[in-house]
């Protein structure tokens, strides 16, 4: 195999794990049966379209295995994933996403309410009082 081959097939590997990773962060569903609380009335993941921005993640969570912060504010987000639509990003295994989101620094969580707004942060506290914000606005609207 000559070398340019060789470097065609790494190319197309590597596009190729970054459409499966960009495709699994915007196909995140809820787990088991779940009412998502959004106009689509969905009670399981099978009966709602896939398109619909209640099965979009609310919080990308981005982080690195070296970083102390990230470790000691994971089981916050762990209890945040039982309620939320959660993403977590591994910047050393997927740094073209990180890159996307311009991400200088971890941790670095991006919340995205209804998809309208973003709020990008460091800290688990402005993500846990969004979060809190964005439920209460839903509790209002209804």
């Amino acid at each position: 195999m000559k070398l340019a081959d060789l470097l065609f097939v790494v190319l197309v590997a590597g596009l190729i794990a970054a459409c499966i990773a960009f495709h699994s962060l915007l196909s995140v569903t809820p787990k088991g049966e779940t009412n998502c609380g959004n106009d689509c009335h969905c009670h399981q993941q099978r009966d709602c379209d896939k398109n619909c921005d209640c099965h979009q993640p609310e919080l990308l969570v981005f982080t690195a295995p070296w970083c102390s912060v990230c470790h000691a504010e994971e089981p916050q987000i762990a209890k945040l994933e039982e309620t939320h639509r959660i993403v977590r990003i591994d910047i050393d295994a997927d740094p073209d996403l990180a890159h996307k989101y311009n991400i200088e620094s971890v941790p670095t969580f991006i919340v995205r309410p209804n998809m309208s707004d973003e709020l990008r942060t460091h800290d688990v506290e402005d993500v846990l009082a969004a979060l809190k914000h964005e439920a209460q606005a839903r509790n209002t609207a209804r």
